[in-house]
């Protein structure tokens, strides 16, 4: 039988993490005599994917304590699992890597948007965003709901605004439901129904978050009886 080379053990251990197989993916790991960024790659990426991101993170430790120099793609996805556990301690390690990062993408900006807002710094969130040179729909959907869920709801229809008005990009779900999240705590009723009327003429599917979103705006803005599936209402956001 050949010996296996680090390349070999590399696409064994994909091949599992891929599958979702990490129990798999880690015996495989275990065994790999020399590791290289591939394979400390491969797990953390593996281990982000499935939800397990206080694993992944630990993994980026231990790589860096085998002093195995990480790639952007490791880095990027270590930034990700850092934003989605919120800490503040995960805060200071996201602020590190994200230093040492010598190109940086739109979704290493993203995870520090998150990550900031999910740790209540609204301020640090907008002030990278303003640093950003290209913005995607993740990044105005990270302010929005960001903007929304801490309780700063005028700068998140601000936002929403700016999107549709400033960019190409079209509101999303995310955008939709987070939107209406504001304009109910606002009782921004026309705003609302400008908001219901896209999302009919454009039929987009309104159950689920979306359509809690809609239930709610209407019956804090006291328009209950607007609610109707075939509204249609204009957008106007300058009103």
């Amino acid at each position: 039988m050949p010996v296996k080379t680090t390349f070999s053990w590399n696409t064994i251990l994909s091949g599992y993490a891929k599958q979702g197989k990490l129990e798999k993916a880690h015996q495989v790991f275990d065994l790999i005599p020399v590791r290289d960024s591939v394979s400390w790659t491969t797990i953390i990426v593996g281990y982000n994917q499935m939800g397990r991101f206080e694993d992944a993170i630990r993994a980026f430790v231990d790589m860096v304590n085998d002093k195995v120099l990480p790639t952007q793609f490791t880095l990027t996805n270590v930034l990700a699992s850092c934003a989605a556990t919120g800490s503040r301690g995960d805060l200071e390690m996201a602020k590190v890597i994200f230093d040492r990062m010598k190109l940086r993408n739109t979704s290493s900006w993203n995870a520090m948007i998150s990550l900031h807002m999910n740790c209540g710094r609204v301020d640090l969130a907008l002030a990278q965003f303003e640093l950003m040179s290209e913005r995607d729909i993740v990044s105005w959907n990270s302010m929005i709901a960001g903007c929304n869920q801490h309780g700063f709801d005028n700068e998140a229809l601000q936002f929403f605004s700016s999107m549709l008005k400033d960019t190409s990009l079209k509101p999303d779900r995310f955008s939709l439901a987070s939107a209406l999240s504001t304009c109910a705590n606002l009782e921004r009723l026309n705003f609302g129904k400008q908001i219901h009327g896209y999302i009919v003429r454009t039929m987009l599917d309104a159950s689920g978050a979306v359509g809690n979103a809609l239930i709610s705006m209407y019956a804090k803005s006291g328009g209950v009886e607007n609610c109707s599936k075939n509204h249609r209402a204009e957008w106007d956001f300058r009103s």
